[in-house]
């Protein structure tokens, strides 16, 4: 297939990427059993650069990815490519219909949270998860210095006054004692424990090879991650989205959410702006974290998890 794909024109190849969109299509609303979307995605990967692929190349990877239920990185960032491709060539009301048309395809006002068609915080009670999550912040409170309204869930209470629609899990930062990554590790370890002890780990949502984020158990049809957070300097340490570039002033001691009454920042707004970029007043259901950046940030950290791990 590479060779025949080498061979073809320019014109030749935006027809085959036309000709698969228009399959993907049919296959979205009219699913047909035994189909194989991996074989027209890899096609694609084929017919268009990675760094300028075509609308029809976007489209028809999204549909496909979306008509099998796979693959949700890449549909986001095929989302994003399509959106910003769309804008610049002043066709953003295109790429709004097309957003619109999956979401009918598939009967979901949310096309991606952490996976596809999730049940996001949009159709849940929000009084009800609050109430839970009170119960949840007094447990852990008892375990540590502090905890707070994180990532998402902060960038809810600040910018929505509410819990973001497409959103479907809370962030929590649990403040450690440790004053700098080694210890931060070691404690991060003994707090896992110490909620497997309490029954409030849940090991159902917990991923083994992403230990740097644990897992709490809630009352609904969400979850609660919890992100390490320690002061080392001075500094402010959450991960992964901020590395010292925060004083401890402009974080702790913590302030009540004017919306819940649960602990956020006292400066709220200039940790979203690191997590987020300056653009986090305005609402983005296909931002993508830079977590390469922030894993390279937190090596040290990340290596002494692992160590801990092994020897718990």
């Amino acid at each position: 297939m590479n060779d025949t794909i080498k061979n073809m024109r320019p014109w030749q190849r935006r027809e085959r990427e036309q000709q698969i969109r228009d399959i993907a299509l049919t296959q979205l609303t009219t699913p047909r059993a035994g189909f194989d979307p991996y074989v027209y995605i890899d096609e694609l990967e084929h017919l268009s650069p990675a760094r300028r692929r075509t609308v029809e190349n976007l489209e028809a990877t999204i549909m496909l990815c979306m008509g099998a239920q796979m693959r949700p990185t890449r549909t986001r960032q095929s989302l994003r490519f399509l959106r910003d491709k769309r804008a610049e060539n002043g066709e953003l009301h295109l790429f709004d219909a097309f957003e619109t048309f999956l979401k009918d395809a598939i009967g979901s006002d949310v096309l991606l949270a952490h996976g596809f068609a999730p049940k996001a915080f949009g159709s849940m009670d929000h009084d009800a998860i609050w109430n839970d999550l009170r119960g949840t912040v007094a447990r852990l409170n008892d375990l540590g210095p502090g905890v707070f309204l994180n990532s998402g869930t902060l960038l809810g209470v600040t910018r929505d006054k509410a819990l973001i629609a497409h959103d479907d899990d809370i962030d929590l930062a649990f403040v450690m004692k440790a004053q700098d990554a080694e210890a931060a590790a070691r404690e991060w370890i003994e707090l896992r424990g110490k909620l497997v002890g309490m029954g409030l780990f849940s090991e159902e949502h917990y991923n083994p090879k992403d230990i740097a984020i644990l897992k709490a158990k809630s009352a609904g049809d969400y979850m609660v991650d919890l992100f390490p957070a320690w002061i080392e300097g001075g500094r402010v340490f959450v991960y992964p989205h901020t590395y010292g570039e925060l004083d401890e002033a402009q974080v702790l001691p913590t302030k009540p959410c004017a919306v819940t009454g649960l602990p956020v920042p006292e400066e709220p707004e200039a940790m979203l702006a690191l997590n987020y970029g300056p653009g986090w007043q305005v609402s983005d259901p296909y931002f993508k974290f830079p977590w390469a950046q922030a894993k390279r940030n937190f090596a040290a950290f990340l290596d002494a998890v692992e160590r801990e791990a092994k020897q718990a």
